[in-house]
């Protein structure tokens, strides 16, 4: 993978996921991509997009930023698996 398709990767996550600006996924996925969700769904980014919202309101606390150290690059792929760790929110 390119130096240049490893930075709109991590543009793509800093702006889409880490602050939220869902416009992200109009300007930076084709149109006619696909999502490849845990679950096995496979999905374009306007659901993307929706799953994103629902995501995001699933943790009142915030959700920690996605850093680089998770992204697994190679010659044909993006990142597949990101994890987190959501510290439990305050009762």
């Amino acid at each position: 993978m390119s130096e240049a398709n490893r930075a709109l990767v991590r543009r793509f996550v800093q702006e889409f996921w880490n602050e939220g600006n869902a416009t992200a996924a109009d300007e930076l996925m084709a149109i006619d991509a696909t999502v490849h969700m845990p679950t096995g769904e496979v999905v374009n980014p306007g659901r993307l997009k929706s799953f994103a919202d629902m995501w995001r309101g699933s943790f009142p606390t915030g959700i920690p930023p996605i850093l680089d150290k998770s992204f697994i690059f190679s010659e044909i792929r993006v990142p597949n698996r990101i994890n987190l760790l959501v510290p439990p929110s305050a009762s």
